[in-house]
């Protein structure tokens, strides 16, 4: 699943669920995924096209819950770490 056309929202805690990320992000476009990383502070909410990524973070609401977030596109959000190269191989199938 691409999840190009997403939001980053900062802030979020244990309470935060996807029912109530849809809630307060679907008045900004059709969403086709949430992810919630609650013990981390963050979730991704996915939109069905681009558009709705700039409306969501011009209009985003400040609380979700008793939450106060921040939105942010998901672009800008923090790259992934690479890990670094290994020298291990795996070979499945030999006998013992």
């Amino acid at each position: 699943m691409s999840r190009e056309f997403g939001v980053c929202i900062r802030g979020v805690s244990n309470a935060t669920t996807n029912e109530a990320l849809e809630g307060a992000f679907a008045q900004f476009g059709a969403i086709t995924d949430v992810f919630v990383k609650a013990e981390r502070g963050y979730a991704f909410v996915t939109f069905a096209d681009k558009n709705s990524v700039a409306v969501a973070i011009e209009q985003a609401p400040a609380t979700v819950g008793a939450d106060n977030i921040t939105v942010e596109a998901r672009s800008e959000a923090r790259p992934r770490k690479e890990a670094p190269p290994s020298s291990n191989v795996y070979i499945k199938g030999l006998l013992e």
